[in-house]
């Protein structure tokens, strides 16, 4: 019997290293945003079998509070999770999972295709598969949106490289649904050159620059139906307030943003969950290199050989792949400067890049780097694994960076079922830390009231009544005097709180105030949202008639009420 030919084994090598890493995966709890886009998310029951409604900005988020986030495609793969195993994590742990698979064997396959040895494109799919900057991306089942995309935009490119003609209609259809998974596949046309200038340098970039007119028309099309689906839905046109950088600090940051990703593939390292500090300026030069080599890939003769086209074309495949990060982070932020799951389809470039660099010292150069490949374990697993829950994650991000507020205030929520004295010592250290946080003063005020409900005597009970109040008043005030008012979720149950909490005291006045304040939120919130708060108007509205507040009990909607 004839041995499988050699490609085949090594593709089945990084495939099977790559479903390896992250197969602890599958016990994985729900972690950070998983709540709001997919366990909490009651819009995506019955949505597999009307798969348009994911097209609906507000079917996003349980709330319905981020339409900017218009992302379909990803929204309706959680959509099938649901549908086909409830609301367990550990199936959608599994679906992300194998898609790392998908993504791995598929950049083996572009390497091959672009012209490189086979154990060097193995080299480079398995440092693609295994470098912890992936962790983000595989291990959080909300970064689907990152997956997704390059699952398609990979195949896209494929397509475009084997078939005659570039694929035409197929590469089309496929840039079109990695862009409805996340919108940063519009710069799909980019990686199609990229990948041209690898595969045949200047003489095929002229033969076949017109196959990507039809991938560009659809991106172009798409881009102006988002415009339209999210205007229609209320969303301002800059979706943020931008950086606030200035002229001459944009200037600096987008560079600064490729020296950081630049620092995350040559330094593997666990890393910090969206790390808001100033990227690795220091090796911007590396980036600089990499463009000049990319222009001189263009400009050398054709038979200076397939090594100097290959290294120019997936070095700016990497710089292509991560210019909705930068540049249009910057038009239309998420107030994120840098985060590991935007490298996920960029890296392909450089782990390609290092794979061809090894070939070119020899099979026993490519080889050796294949096998040390296994050794970015090290710093993969502890990223994987902080990924395991809410308080993995950010017990793991307050280890790495102590007193960070945004770690205080998550981990904080991650223990109150469990650990009620500790959260509320969290919360504490996190307004502490960050006094305009308002979710923070929010959740401190609810586990406040908690305590002040449990305790057994009346001064403990006055004391932490009053406190509550207070960290309620903050919230409240502090979102008032943000631009989201009217979308923060929590500004409704901590009106109603704070009204039960004040008819508690005895403060009558204040009480009635805040519970018409917050009953007019509650009546403009989304059905769940009502559903959820009903216990506590219901309970405003028992205070009013035991009172013999009729003119309140009938605006709180009781008797004589609507």
């Amino acid at each position: 019997m004839r041995a499988p030919p050699r490609p085949l084994v090594l593709l089945c090598v990084v495939v099977a290293a790559a479903l390896a890493a992250y197969l602890p995966c599958l016990s994985f709890d729900w972690a950070y945003d998983d709540g709001r886009f997919v366990a909490g998310n009651g819009h995506l029951d019955g949505m597999a079998a009307a798969p348009w409604r994911a097209f609906d900005p507000g079917t996003t988020t349980m709330d319905g509070a981020e339409p900017g986030m218009w992302r379909p495609l990803r929204t309706l793969s959680f959509a099938l999770d649901r549908a086909l195993f409830g609301t367990a994590p550990g199936p959608a742990h599994l679906a992300s999972v194998l898609l790392h698979g998908v993504a791995t064997g598929l950049v083996f396959a572009l390497g091959m295709t672009v012209g490189m040895d086979d154990l060097a494109a193995a080299a480079g799919a398995a440092i693609f598969a295994l470098h912890p900057a992936q962790a983000e991306a595989v291990a959080w089942v909300s970064a689907r949106g990152d997956l997704l995309p390059a699952v398609l935009l990979l195949a896209a490119v494929l397509v475009h490289l084997r078939r005659r003609g570039g694929g035409g209609a197929w590469t089309a259809v496929l840039c079109g649904l990695a862009f409805l998974a996340k919108e940063s596949a519009v710069v799909a046309p980019l990686l199609l050159f990229a990948a041209d200038l690898a595969a045949g340098g200047r003489a095929r970039l002229r033969e076949r620059w017109r196959t990507w007119l039809p991938s560009a028309g659809v991106l172009a099309a798409l881009v102006a139906v988002r415009a339209a689906v999210l205007s229609l839905s209320g969303v301002p046109a800059d979706q943020g307030e931008g950086l606030g950088l200035g002229a001459a600090g944009t200037a600096l940051e987008i560079p600064g943003m490729f020296g950081w990703y630049a620092w995350r593939f040559l330094l593997p390292s666990p890393g910090v969950f969206d790390l808001q500090a100033l990227p690795a300026l220091v090796l911007l030069p590396l980036v600089l290199v990499g463009l000049l080599d990319a222009a001189l890939a263009l400009r050398r003769p054709e038979e200076t050989g397939r090594r100097s086209r290959v290294r120019g074309g997936v070095l700016l495949w990497a710089l292509a792949a991560l210019l909705p990060v930068t540049i249009l982070q910057v038009l239309f932020p998420l107030k994120i400067l840098v985060a590991d799951r935007f490298l996920y389809l960029a890296l392909a470039g450089p782990a390609l890049a290092a794979g061809a660099a090894a070939g070119s010292l020899g099979p026993g150069a490519a080889r050796a780097a294949f096998a040390g490949s296994a050794l970015l374990l090290l710093a993969t697993a502890p990223a994987r694994d902080r990924w395991a829950s809410d308080e993995a994650l950010w017990g793991d991000t307050l280890a790495r960076t102590p007193g960070n507020a945004r770690a205080l205030h998550g981990l904080a929520h991650a223990l109150e079922a469990k650990d009620g004295v500790r959260s509320l010592s969290l919360y504490r250290a996190a307004v502490e830390a960050e006094p305009g946080n308002a979710p923070a003063w929010f959740r401190k005020g609810l586990l406040e009231e908690r305590t002040a409900l449990g305790a057994e005597d009346t001064p403990t009970r006055t004391g932490m009544g009053l406190r509550a109040v207070e960290s309620l008043h903050r919230a409240i005030r502090l979102w008032l005097e943000g631009e989201r008012e009217g979308r923060e979720r929590g500004l409704v149950e901590a009106r109603l709180a704070r009204a039960a909490l004040l008819a508690s005291l005895g403060e009558e006045a204040p009480a009635a105030v805040e519970a018409m304040a917050g009953y007019d939120l509650w009546t403009a919130a989304a059905p769940p949202e009502r559903e959820r708060l009903l216990p506590r108007v219901a309970a405003l509205r028992r205070w009013a008639r035991e009172r013999g507040r009729t003119e309140l009990l009938a605006r709180l909607g009781g008797e004589g009420g609507l």
